[in-house]
């Protein structure tokens, strides 16, 4: 009876076991195909929002040489007889693809380059000679107010000649820094337009040279 009690016991015991060990089996399968089905999702939302922007890039950089093929996944959501295999479709399908699909900006040609240095020389121009009149006037009005009218005596005080001295050398060294700043803008802008016409230059030359 002992034995037959001792049997029993041992095999609850390793069904018991055996149970645990197959939920426990179970349980690692089921979340292995979760971790699964998360990554295909995963890549297949990937694939589908950056497949345009490789796409574009692709054919900014494509040359008479090589050909671009377009991905499957841009043009619909899977191939025939495939779609099993893949998530189902995510909120990212509803998504305007307009703004990814628009063709990006053409690069401004070297007319039209060097037409915007020449339009900022000319605001810088105007800028350092509007400094310069407006220098130029104050330092008229403080020899005007110094000179008076007449016979051109007035009575100045010794604090106001030198408040009038002060002016003027300040304005004076105001105007030689505009003059300065304009002439360094000036080179800046011949040196931009020298490197690019290097520039252009080195990608006209054949490829020998």
């Amino acid at each position: 009876m002992q034995r037959a009690n001792l049997n029993l016991a041992t095999a609850t015991a390793r069904r018991r076991a055996a149970t645990r060990i197959q939920s426990a089996y179970r349980g690692h399968l089921t979340r292995r195909e979760l971790v699964e089905n998360v990554r295909k999702d995963f890549e297949e939302v990937m694939r589908r929002v950056e497949g345009p922007l490789a796409e574009d890039v692709a054919l900014a950089t494509t040359t008479p040489f090589s050909v671009v093929e377009r991905p499957f996944s841009v043009m619909g959501w899977g191939k025939a007889g495939s779609s099993a295999n893949l998530s189902p479709p995510s909120v990212l399908d509803a998504l305007d693809d307009s703004t990814t699909l628009s063709p990006s900006p053409e690069p401004p040609t070297r007319a039209a380059r060097v037409e915007e240095d020449e339009d900022e020389e000319d605001e810088e121009r105007g800028g350092g000679a509007r400094a310069a009149k407006k220098a130029a006037a104050a330092i008229d009005a403080a020899s005007a107010r110094r000179g008076g009218d007449g016979d051109g005596v007035v009575d100045v005080g010794v604090g106001d000649e030198d408040d009038d001295e002060a002016t003027t050398s300040a304005l004076r060294q105001e105007l030689a820094w505009a003059q300065a700043a304009l002439d360094d803008r000036r080179q800046h802008l011949r040196r931009m337009r020298m490197r690019a016409q290097q520039a252009s230059t080195r990608r006209a030359a054949p490829a020998g040279w």
